[in-house]
């Protein structure tokens, strides 16, 4: 049973000329230590961040003022718990609705091709 050795120089695997016994006799040792668990306990405290003044509070000059005030609707939307995919408004709802109902339309036809061609071969 060939054992493998890397060569660093070609960056490949060769078979070595050193004996390998099938079962090493000694074992590398285990590591005594064992990690070192922190657990939940009265001083310790969460992390607290402090953004800077201004910071994606007040318009930055350089923002577009149409898309800042999308930013600012989704980010309502987000606060009311309204999921993004219909948070634009009536167009947001109509495409989905449209896109339900053309995934249940293929849905349905996936059904009925399965159920010709298992019960209907001609």
């Amino acid at each position: 049973m060939p054992f493998y050795q890397y060569n660093s120089f070609t960056g490949k695997l060769k078979p070595s000329t050193n004996f390998q016994p099938l079962y090493p006799i000694s074992p590398l040792p285990l590591q005594k230590s064992e990690p070192v668990v922190i657990y939940d306990s009265i001083k310790t405290k969460p992390v607290t961040i402090t953004p800077k003044a201004g910071y994606c509070t007040d318009k930055p000059p350089t923002l577009n003022p149409k898309l800042w005030a999308k930013y600012k609707h989704y980010g309502e939307a987000l606060q009311k718990d309204i999921p993004v995919y219909i948070a634009g408004g009536k167009s947001d709802k109509i495409i989905f609705g449209l896109v339900c109902a053309t995934v249940g339309i293929c849905t349905l036809n996936s059904f009925y091709v399965i159920i010709r061609e298992a019960f209907f071969k001609d």
